[in-house]
């Protein structure tokens, strides 16, 4: 197996999660390392998938976006958990340590608050969330006593937020004995004292080459030069093996102890669908009345579910156990599309029987839900007892258990890679629509062509009407609703760009979507908190 390459900045920042996986797991990389505003960078920028780093090569792949390297890596190297419920928690509590990392770096890089507000509002509360959260599973780690790709992250942020104030984990004891034994890493131990003696804080003073980490300045000649061969022309990415890596509901099996209680189940959980269809009907549809819906239909299924549920007495649908009919997942979200849209068009496009609960963003309701969510966000995803936070984390935990992620490795890394390419355009629109970042006129005729000209090249990779072929995945629904709203902005936005717009042209005709999607059209339903870009 070749050497990973990752390509990164010579700065901790996105790329050195990376590196901590793969030093405390003693797997071999090459840490090459660009100077931010060098030469070199703008050269190999054109070159890499997304014009940005971390981006990581090996076997003839490359893979951007930080997130699709440390998951790939943990799938490969065993970090993942050992079942789909850890494999989700790890996901969700790495989505939420990268949401507290992106309050840091709009401190750093943007003045938004003081550092006083940073170091004594922001952050605790931030922390105060991820530490509830890495007590319920007792042990040394995330998840007890071994250590699993999101552990990285999570340290290396606590490393750095103790740069801001030392004693900023004091509160949070959990968290701090974590970041403690973590510096105790015997694969770790030596890098963390020599990249502290070197004040590798933010920016590296001193650095001498390590064999393997292949490191470019920031600012250097080099990087622009590596960049023009990187898939989205940026860093870190690892190559090994001719690969070149750059940028991821549980199953209804509780059925009953024998045939008689398995049929009865599926009987019950059949006639709750048709219920639940004759309110989506309305929901949807407008096909009756809010008052005949309320007064007649729905009174009339309650009435057999009723008679129905009495035959076996007990607390549940089957005695006191639960079983699988007792069950619907629930997405809880605004009333507006945002991210809580990819989870619906995946629901309803591969016909995922769901509850859509949905909150108005000023009302009164909110602020008293906001204080039972894991992160105080949404979407939340809650299914068989488990509640799931973060947009990638639900996500992936549906493309797993639905069978959208791809055939294999390699296919689940291309749609997560391709996943949080999407993300990072989202956040380029939702800078100009939430805080005035560029013009609109510079948002539609340059920075997102630029994206789409990235994931026009990314999407011709695999021949079909998909991401993958013929076959319809979870990258599908982020990128579908990217594109509609881009085409919301400007509806020549997609011209330039055939294999994107025949993509968007065969979603908006798939079966289960298109009624929807009209009706939604009709309905103007925001697309974000605010009107603009809706006119």
């Amino acid at each position: 197996m070749a050497v990973p390459q990752l390509y990164y900045f010579t700065i901790r920042g996105f790329g050195e999660y990376i590196r901590l996986l793969f030093l405390d797991n003693g797997i071999k990389f090459e840490d090459i390392r660009y100077q931010y505003g060098g030469k070199e960078w703008e050269d190999v920028k054109k070159t890499m998938i997304f014009g940005q780093m971390p981006t990581l090569k090996y076997d003839g792949k490359e893979i951007a976006q930080t997130g699709a390297i440390m998951r790939h890596l943990a799938r490969v190297h065993n970090l993942n958990g050992s079942n789909e419920e850890e494999a989700t928690f790890l996901d969700m509590f790495f989505e939420g340590v990268r949401d507290v990392r992106m309050k840091y770096v709009r401190y750093i890089y943007m003045d938004e608050g003081t550092r006083d507000d940073i170091v004594n509002k922001t952050l605790p509360e931030s922390l105060a969330n991820l530490e509830k959260l890495f007590k319920i599973h007792s042990g040394d780690f995330i998840i007890g006593n071994k250590v699993n790709y999101a552990d990285y992250i999570l340290f290396e942020e606590l490393d750095v937020y103790h740069t801001l104030d030392a004693h900023i984990l004091d509160k949070f004891p959990a968290l701090k004995a974590f970041w403690e034994k973590m510096w105790k890493r015997p694969n770790l131990k030596a890098y963390l004292e020599k990249r502290a003696a070197d004040k590798f804080h933010n920016f590296i003073q001193k650095i001498k080459k390590i064999p393997e980490d292949i490191r470019y300045n920031i600012g250097g000649e080099e990087w622009p030069e590596v960049k023009k061969n990187m898939i989205f022309g940026q860093l870190p990415a690892l190559k090994q093996n001719g690969q070149e890596i750059a940028q991821t509901g549980a199953i209804m099996h509780l059925n009953g102890s024998n045939e008689e209680e398995a049929t009865f189940l599926d009987m019950f959980f059949e006639g709750v669908r048709d219920s639940r269809m004759k309110y989506l009907r309305f929901i949807y549809f407008d096909e009756e009345t809010r008052e005949n819906l309320v007064q007649k239909t729905l009174p009339e299924h309650l009435a057999n579910f009723e008679k129905l549920f009495k035959i076996h007495s007990g607390d549940f649908i089957i005695g006191n156990k639960t079983n699988f009919a007792d069950y619907f997942p629930q997405l809880y979200y605004f009333d507006l599309r945002g991210f809580g849209e990819y989870i619906r068009l995946l629901f309803l496009d591969n016909k995922i029987e769901f509850e859509d609960i949905r909150y108005n963003i000023g009302g009164e309701e909110w602020p008293e839900v906001k204080k039972n969510m894991i992160f105080g966000q949404m979407p939340a995803l809650k299914h068989n007892g488990q509640e799931i936070a973060q947009t990638g984390a639900i996500m992936r935990h549906l493309a797993r258990v639905h069978n959208l992620n791809g055939s294999n490795e390699e296919e689940a890394t291309f749609l997560d890679m391709f996943f949080e390419g999407v993300r990072d355009s989202r956040m380029k629109y939702v800078r100009f629509i939430y805080f005035d970042e560029e013009t609109r006129e510079n948002l539609v005729q340059k920075t997102l062509p630029e994206h789409l000209a990235n994931f026009e090249k990314l999407f011709k990779m695999h021949s079909g009407d998909f991401i993958i072929g013929n076959k319809t995945n979870y990258a599908d629904y982020i990128l579908f609703e990217e594109l509609d709203v881009y085409h919301h902005l400007d509806s020549k936005i997609l011209d330039k760009f055939p294999s994107l717009k025949a993509f968007w042209e065969i979603m908006w005709k798939r079966p289960n979507l298109k009624a929807y999607l009209e009706k939604r059209a009709a309905d103007r339903v925001f697309i974000n908190a605010i009107e603009k870009g809706l006119d």
